[in-house]
């Protein structure tokens, strides 16, 4: 078989759209067509931007049902699941999530540099090698376990943006590490949750599971025909699958 389909998803922070890519082998040619296009419109909730989960799911969902209908799913072959560079959702026990909606950014009222002051800037750097932005999850996380610290003995498991999505399509939880190494929580030596720094966020670890690297087949979503299609992770965070396909064919090669 010399064509290969693969249905890609992207969220981006105003738009989102489902795409299908064709591979003829033998013609070494890549076509790609829109499938669906949908705004992602964040909404004012409580004082705070927020993402409406609900609606990116349906649309998610409505792209795939689309392909189903024209029978390009039920032949084959992987959903390539959402990249997206969006902050991570709290889910309760019994796979609940604690809110319909969430928080696009949280004001972190100088956490950043409150957090630069108690463990040390140069410490945290050499932990995560990560550069220091406001919105990183370390601070949001923080700023969360000190507004609205109830919520924290509800929460079972924190999830990015991506997994989470990836969990509503499979049933599947699963901790892409491209991503996870943006919310400058991930110890870059070891590769596993940054305890220290979980502490400091007020993070409980149970929250998290081991990070994996893109390409794992995170479950399968089952199609109108009842045929499980499998759910692969790309790399989720948008820069590192841009830096993938990038075609670096020298060892010293580098990105501008």
């Amino acid at each position: 078989m010399t064509r290969r389909n693969i249905v890609a998803i992207d969220l981006g922070a105003s738009s989102g759209r489902v795409m299908l890519a064709s591979w003829d082998a033998a013609q070494r040619q890549l076509a790609l067509r829109e499938v669906r296009r949908f705004k992602n419109k964040r909404q004012r909730r409580a004082g705070y931007d927020c993402w409406d989960l609900t609606m990116l799911e349906q649309e998610i969902r409505a792209g795939l049902a689309q392909l189903d209908e024209e029978k390009i799913v039920a032949r084959q072959y992987p959903v390539s699941t959402p990249g997206a560079l969006i902050w991570c959702c709290l889910m309760q026990r019994a796979s609940r999530w604690v809110r319909r909606s969430a928080t696009a950014m949280r004001a972190p009222n100088g956490l950043m540099e409150q957090a630069q002051h108690e463990l040390s800037r140069s410490a945290i750097y050499a932990r995560t090698g990560i550069q220091f932005l406001p919105f990183n999850t370390l601070y949001q996380m923080r700023a969360l376990h000190q507004q609205q610290p109830d919520w924290q003995a509800r929460v079972a498991h924190a999830l990015m943006m991506p997994d989470y999505l990836h969990y509503r399509l499979t049933g599947n939880l699963n901790w892409e590490y491209t991503n996870a190494t943006t919310t400058q929580m991930l110890n870059i030596h070891s590769g596993e949750w940054d305890r220290d720094l979980l502490a400091w966020a007020g993070v409980a670890p149970e929250w998290f599971g081991q990070p994996q690297a893109p390409g794992n087949t995170v479950g399968h979503w089952v199609n109108s025909a009842g045929v499980p299609v499998p759910v692969i992770a790309v790399a989720t965070h948008d820069t590192a699958s841009a830096v993938l396909a990038t075609p670096l064919m020298q060892d010293d090669a580098a990105l501008s």
